[in-house]
């Protein structure tokens, strides 16, 4: 996991962006992007790891770009 989050801090900004300009490659690059949730604290996860831990009867997914953790806590649109 560690080395993850080295690989991630490393080239992260470049996956995300492949994602959206190679679509070639968009669904093998898109099993590589990492998300914070609001259950996993700091944690960064995959996005098979967010959809395995869903609710029942879960049906959307709802986010918010941000640039930090706080500044997304304190957006209008978050519920607390």
């Amino acid at each position: 996991a560690a080395d993850y989050e080295t690989f991630w801090k490393e080239y992260g900004t470049n996956i995300k962006l492949g994602v959206i300009e190679d679509s070639a490659n968009r669904t093998r690059l898109a099993k590589l992007l990492r998300f914070i949730s609001s259950i996993s604290g700091e944690k960064q996860v995959s996005l098979a790891e967010y959809i395995e831990r869903m609710k029942p009867k879960q049906e959307n997914i709802y986010f918010i770009a941000a640039m930090s953790i706080d500044e997304a806590k304190k957006s209008p649109f978050v519920e607390n």
